[in-house]
């Protein structure tokens, strides 16, 4: 048999890297004389990344573009070769998280979203946090509209307040809140307005409770990326 050992399953890394492919072989009978290890991005796409014909049956994956990769490793003796269970790994460009992806705020009050970054930057970058256009006119930041985030405190979440107005008409509106810096993707999170505790049925506090208990990040429902 021949298992991948490198990189782990689903083991996330930035456009650009150089990523090690080792493999740990047996094929049966016979010395092991080289390992492939090849790529594919689609059932029908099997490109061959690199060839190890020595102990530790590694090789370097140079530059590597961002993509879903699938990875597998051919181990051959020569007359006979068995093929590894595929393994998969994600190259993608730094991001901003906001989690969770979406929450409900009660009119007259607010709601937290938590905002990081998914790669440690070199310096101090600025993340702002704002409204898109066309959204919900009664939600807005009220608190955490422009983060900074260090070398040392890039990956703990720091606080984003969205605030909800109280005009009846807008109950059920929703806006979408987009944080963004430079040399990262954006993330953006969904809000909805909804009414006051008064006005709400048992059955919507209900619900709105149940949602705010699954969507809180601290429960464990989500992982910090929203998933």
């Amino acid at each position: 048999m021949v298992s991948i050992t490198s990189p782990t399953a689903g083991e996330i890394f930035s456009p650009g890297s150089a990523v090690t492919l080792q493999a740990s072989p047996v094929t049966g009978s016979g010395t092991v004389t080289s390992v492939s290890f090849y790529q594919s991005t689609t059932a029908a796409n099997d490109t061959l990344i690199g060839t190890a014909t020595a102990s530790p049956w590694a090789v370097q994956w140079a530059n590597v573009p961002a993509g879903s990769y699938s990875l597998t490793a051919v181990a051959s003796n020569g007359s006979e070769s068995l093929t590894s269970y595929p393994v998969a790994m994600t190259v993608e460009s730094p991001t901003v998280v906001v989690n969770p992806n979406s929450i409900a705020v009660q009119q007259g009050s607010t709601g937290t979203l938590g905002v990081a970054l998914s790669a440690q930057p070199s310096a101090s970058v600025t993340v702002a946090v704002a409204k898109n256009s066309g959204g919900d006119a009664d939600l807005s930041v009220s608190s955490g509209g422009s983060l900074t985030f260090t070398p040392s405190n890039w990956s703990v979440p720091q606080n984003v307040t969205i605030a909800s107005g109280s005009t009846v008409a807008d109950g059920g509106s929703q806006g979408t809140f987009t944080a963004s810096a430079t040399g990262y993707n954006s993330g953006s999170t969904t809000v909805t307005e909804a009414l006051p505790a008064g006005s709400q049925s048992k059955y919507d506090s209900w619900f709105l409770n149940l949602y705010d208990t699954i969507m809180n990040p601290n429960n464990g429902y989500f992982s910090p990326k929203g998933i």
